[in-house]
């Protein structure tokens, strides 16, 4: 019946005196014409999803004397010719001045259309880059303006609607690192399409979707990023158009599909397996080692187990998870200048071990690849940057260690925040790299951390280093990944060798490190902070979604507080609708305003009353009844309850003062997992002060959640 289909739409397009070629597939129809090679319309179920025609890719080649580049599509092409059949169309263009031919071929596959472009290079330039499949694709997914969604694969995954291209028109991540899987997707309430790499290697590129005002038009494109080496060809991996439903789940499970069938995504069993107490159910609560900008300590190390103590008491959890700051020689994050610890080692030691006693782990953030230069020092009464210089030690030791850019400069950055400082970044394939992190877990296990979280090198990610004597390619290239992956095995390895329940996480995910990783910080609570791309945007838990028990989600940015602040419920909420496991860092401005400085201690008690309930009420849920569900289970697409948004009042600090915001946000929020024994579990968090009822077939009838409360429903 394919075949029948292609040929009759080649026959009337021809007829027609436009002799395009057509391909049917999985639900769509594209035509390719043959003048330029342009894809001029993509189909699904007969709708038009193309706004404008769309060039089959870009190049970028530059000359390695003068590194200056030159964009190509195939408008630039001295001939391009095309020929097709059922099963394939084949667009080459050859740029026969430059020595250069460009292959695209359009073949059809079970559940849609794949893509790929391989370029031939016989000029003797460098091809930088080829950016290819490209779609112009109607922002109004089959007339759905209001409702159409645009997914990135940002950290957990974010959604984007129509308000939000329109003010920030960019949206796009690199992977791996700040894309932590290798697919976009744009649909409405009828549907719409996901566009997938299926790259087992897990090259470097970029899934891009930028908003083109002018035109009205969405472009979803891959751009893939290639080593800095003259005369190379390259053949894309293969990209899937595929049509998918009105959810980001949908696009989400085709994905798990394929990804769940790759290297990466193998189970982890015996000795490679993460350590039991990471499923074992926990809440993690934040703190600091050094004194507050008055001068005192909120804590004193000899109170760690009390407060550990009490939180478990108030919530219900297993045991804590203290993420504690502060425990650099040299202050937070001067990087790699760690030890001795602070205060000093047997003092942190000591301390975490009285925090053992009482069911509590340990958990070290690293810094990354960042090697920090120097840093102004920064104090308010609760709060205190230590200063830094480490200019002399940078130009010694540091310099030939670092990133070099593609001007043959190493790259250094500004600070962006006041804990932030003048920085470099490490080149992950360096020897002193590789060696500097197994050295770090060993002694940060040694101390009686549990848990290495490598942070500030967002799903793994590093820039390109140009470098030519690091002993890798220059530019990017698989070598970057591989380096990462190296340094962060040799790091949960050396951390074992100290301590056998020595764990390993990450700032955001990353698909090609779970092999090497044990947990990760999940953002899934945020709403339009990051890694969402502002207003009209929304982070949503994809990554989770597509790797279930290989991803164990900790959230660790929750900032509950002394005073009533509803958007704290949203995010408590948000995180457990996401399986992370709970979190709070107590803030302690509001303790120090309501309490005084004479009772500084982040005990629950001096929570908001509302906050604690909430927070008390996920913790029994997620380390009780959802445990199993969300630890060994697969995350399930579940319908959101019939119920209007609510509006939520709260305030949040702008410019150094207080502003009034309001939102509009579901009262109740489901999730749902299922065992592999076919055991499903349904959770429903209530972020209202109301109780909440309504019909909910798939729980079996109504659904009550108590105010501020969790409801669980298992189905046999």
């Amino acid at each position: 019946m394919r075949t029948h289909l292609v040929r009759l739409a080649l026959i009337i397009v021809t007829a027609a005196g436009l002799p395009a070629a057509v391909l049917v597939s999985g639900g769509l129809r594209a035509e390719v014409e043959p003048e330029r090679g342009r894809l001029v319309s993509l189909t699904s179920a007969g709708r038009e999803l193309l706004a404008a025609p769309s060039p089959a890719f870009l190049l970028r080649l530059t000359d390695p004397a003068d590194r200056t580049s030159q964009w190509l599509d195939p408008g630039h092409a001295e001939q391009v010719t095309l020929r097709a059949d059922d099963q394939q169309i084949v667009a080459t263009a050859r740029f026969g001045a430059r020595r250069l031919t460009a292959v695209t071929t359009w073949r059809a596959v079970d559940d849609g259309i794949e893509a790929t472009t391989a370029v031939t290079n016989d000029s003797g330039a460098i091809l930088e880059s080829v950016t290819a499949p490209m779609l112009r694709l109607r922002p109004a997914v089959h007339g759905d303006a209001d409702g159409t969604r645009l997914f990135v694969p940002g950290g957990d995954g974010y959604l984007v609607g129509r308000d939000g291209w329109r003010a920030k028109p960019w949206n796009g991540r690199g992977y791996p690192g700040h894309a932590s899987m290798q697919y976009l997707a744009l649909f409405g309430q009828d549907g719409g399409l996901t566009l997938q790499t299926r790259d087992p290697q897990a090259l470097p590129k970029a899934f891009e979707a930028p908003y083109d005002a002018e035109h009205e038009w969405i472009e979803l494109r891959v751009s893939h990023a290639l080593p800095f080496v003259a005369g190379q060809s390259f053949t894309t991996p293969p990209t899937r158009l595929v049509p998918c439903g009105s959810t980001w789940q949908s696009a989400a499970a085709m994905y798990r599909t394929w990804a769940r069938q790759q290297p990466w995504a193998r189970p982890k069993r015996g000795a490679d397996a993460p350590p039991a107490w990471l499923d074992g159910g926990f809440i993690t609560l934040g703190g600091q080692l050094r004194p507050l900008g008055l001068g005192r300590l909120a804590v004193q190390p000899e109170q760690w187990p009390d407060v550990v103590r009490r939180l478990r008491a108030a919530t219900g959890a297993p045991s804590v998870l203290l993420d504690l700051r502060e425990w650099e020689h040299d202050g937070i994050y001067t990087s790699p200048f760690y030890f001795p610890l602070y205060p000093s080692d047997d003092g942190l030691k000591a301390l975490l071990a009285g925090a053992r006693a009482e069911s509590a782990h340990a958990t070290a953030m690293v810094a990354g690849l960042q090697w920090m230069i120097e840093r102004e020092p920064y104090q308010t009464r609760t709060y205190q940057v230590t200063g830094f210089d480490g200019r002399a030690r940078f130009e010694r030791d540091g310099r030939a260690v670092c990133v070099v850019g593609r001007d043959g400069q190493v790259q250094i950055d500004a600070p962006f925040f006041n804990w932030d400082g003048r920085k470099a970044k490490m080149c992950p394939a360096h020897a002193f790299t590789q060696a500097h992190f197994p050295d770090a877990a060993r002694r940060l296990a040694g101390a009686g951390f549990d848990l290495f979280e490598f942070d500030q090198m967002n799903g793994g990610g590093c820039p390109p280093c140009y470098a030519t004597t690091h002993g890798h390619p220059q530019g990017p290239g698989a070598w970057m990944s591989a380096a990462v992956t190296r340094f962060v095995a040799a790091a949960r390895a050396a951390g074992r060798e100290v301590r056998s329940d020595f764990g390993t996480s990450l700032e955001d995910p990353s698909e090609v490190l779970l092999p090497v990783l044990d947990s990760y910080v999940s953002r899934a609570d945020n709403i339009t902070e990051w890694p969402a791309n502002g207003a009209a945007s929304e982070v949503v838990p994809a990554f989770a979604f597509v790797y279930g028990p290989l991803a164990r989600p900790l959230c660790i940015d929750v900032q509950h507080s002394v005073t009533p602040d509803a958007y704290q419920l949203l995010l408590t909420a948000r995180a457990f609708a996401g399986g992370c496991l709970p979190s709070t860092n107590l803030g302690l401005f509001g303790i120090l305003y309501k309490h005084g400085e004479d009772d500084l201690l982040p005990t629950p008690d001096k929570l908001d009353p509302a906050q604690l309930r909430l927070l008390a009420a996920v913790t029994r849920a997620r380390c009780g009844p959802l445990r199993e569900f969300v630890s060994q289970g697969e995350a399930v697409a579940v319908e959101p309850p019939p119920l209007a948004p609510a509006e939520f009042a709260f305030s949040v600090w702008e410019d150094g003062h207080s502003v009034a915001k309001k939102l509009m946000h579901p009262p109740v929020l489901a999730s749902g997992w299922t065992l592999p024994d076919g055991r499903t579990a349904l959770a429903f968090v209530n972020v209202t002060e109301t109780e909440q009822r309504f019909a909910y077939p798939r729980a079996g009838g109504e659904v009550r959640v108590p105010a501020l409360d969790v409801t669980v429903v298992h189905s046999p």
